[in-house]
């Protein structure tokens, strides 16, 4: 599955992104890390996903495991570009 990229206020990721080297990116990431990215399902549908991840090292500094949650984020993303809309008009008409 590859990336699509996303819109403001979201990690940028070239188009031709996949998972596999988003990973490879964070391998040396002591700390958790979590990034936000798009994606096209095989339906057509375009959904924003926010993964938080934490690697785990053996005693060599070696990656041992990786551990990772994906959430859908994109209606999270639709009710805040929704507010903000909203918040612009309020302003806009505040301001007449």
């Amino acid at each position: 599955m590859k990336t699509c990229p996303p819109r403001s206020g979201v990690t940028r990721l070239r188009r031709a992104t996949t998972i596999g080297s988003l990973l490879r990116n964070h391998e040396q990431d002591r700390a958790r890390y979590s990034v936000e990215f798009r994606i096209r399902t095989p339906q057509g549908d375009e959904r924003i996903l926010k993964m938080h991840a934490t690697n785990e090292f053996d005693e060599r500094g070696d990656l041992k495991s990786r551990f990772g949650v994906v959430m859908d984020v994109t209606e999270h993303h639709q009710r805040q570009d929704a507010l903000d809309k909203e918040r612009t008009r309020a302003m806009r008409l505040a301001a007449e």
